[in-house]
């Protein structure tokens, strides 16, 4: 019987020894590798880096979130994946979640308004366009008749339409007044001014709001829940701004509303988490900036101290400021 020799050096070169396909397979495989280790964080560095030229505020959150720093001032439902699914896309499309709300005259307003509104520039140009062909917008609702501009986003400025004329609605709802409303009382020797009782849109509740013309249960569930999500009204006007309420019906009725002194509720903003502080008026980037900014100077020695973050400018800073403190 022949005697087989062993050689354990041949055995391992024979086992270790890849074929020129094998070998291409090899170095392909470990590329991927690399690349899925490497691609996160280089796709977080080049993102942060892009977006810290546009607002150095708000990346300096997002930095806390993606290194799942032990900070109690942002809400834990907000993690560095749910960062990492807001797409480049998403943060260049958030003009609109910035947008600052205010009334206007779709008529007369510039470009810098509607920009302001957060409408890009080729629904802007649609508009301006419209109004030079001799086009015009008669009620809040032609906003809908817009091409380009998103129903969501019509239907949250209707409330924020202000027309100088609306030819029709005053004179049929003053005469809606006139012929149905048991509070429209008989005028005095005068014939000059109507007397009847003034709801206080700070306490009145949904039977008091129903009560006025124009307003069915719906909307005065409206007015509430919105009255509600503010803290409290401290202007007539913020009624104005419920969703769902035509301009025309709030013009008509302003003279029969009235605000008390009731304490509004504020937000402390040297405490509150970032989703404390999301508010009606604020964004939640406006909201996470607020905090960022604290955490980077320290507490806010008055509210006043919001107007240094650059996000935060005039019009949005007078409407929050009844909401706010420092203690």
């Amino acid at each position: 019987m022949a005697k087989t020799n062993f050689n354990l050096q041949s055995v391992i070169r024979d086992y270790f020894n890849f074929s020129k396909d094998q070998r291409r397979a090899f170095k392909m495989l470990l590329v991927v590798l690399i690349i899925l280790v490497i691609a996160p964080k280089l796709y977080q560095y080049l993102f942060l880096a892009k977006l810290e030229k546009a607002d150095p505020i708000i990346i300096e959150a997002s930095k806390k979130l993606i290194a799942k720093q032990d900070d109690k001032s942002f809400d834990d439902k907000y993690t560095p994946k749910d960062f990492a699914n807001y797409s480049q896309k998403e943060y260049h499309n958030s003009a609109e979640n910035n947008a600052i709300l205010f009334a206007f005259n779709p008529n007369t307003a510039t470009a810098a308004d509607w920009q302001k509104l957060g409408l890009k520039s080729k629904t802007i140009a649609t508009i301006q366009n419209y109004l030079s062909k001799g086009g015009k917008f008669r009620k809040p609702e032609d906003l809908l008749k817009i091409y380009g501009l998103p129903q969501n986003t019509a239907e949250k400025l209707m409330p924020y339409v202000r027309l100088e004329n609306n030819s029709n609605a005053p004179v049929e709802f003053e005469n809606k007044i006139k012929n149905n409303d048991a509070g429209y009382a008989k005028k005095n020797e005068n014939n000059s001014t109507p007397n009847y009782k003034q709801i206080d849109i700070s306490t009145a509740d949904t039977t008091a709001f129903i009560a006025l013309p124009g307003i069915g249960s719906k909307l005065a569930a409206r007015i509430v829940n919105y009255r509600t999500k503010l803290g409290g009204f401290y202007s007539i006007n913020q009624l104005g701004e419920t969703f769902g309420l035509p301009d025309s019906t709030f013009q008509m009725l302003k003279n029969r509303l009235t605000v008390s002194n009731t304490a509004l509720t504020k937000i402390s903003i040297n405490t509150a988490t970032a989703q404390q502080i999301k508010h009606p008026y604020l964004t939640w980037n406006i909201a996470n900036a607020i905090v960022a900014y604290r955490n980077q100077h320290g507490a806010f020695a008055t509210v006043a101290d919001l107007k240094k973050i650059m996000i935060i400018d005039e019009a949005t800073y007078l409407k929050i400021e009844p909401y706010l403190s420092i203690e």
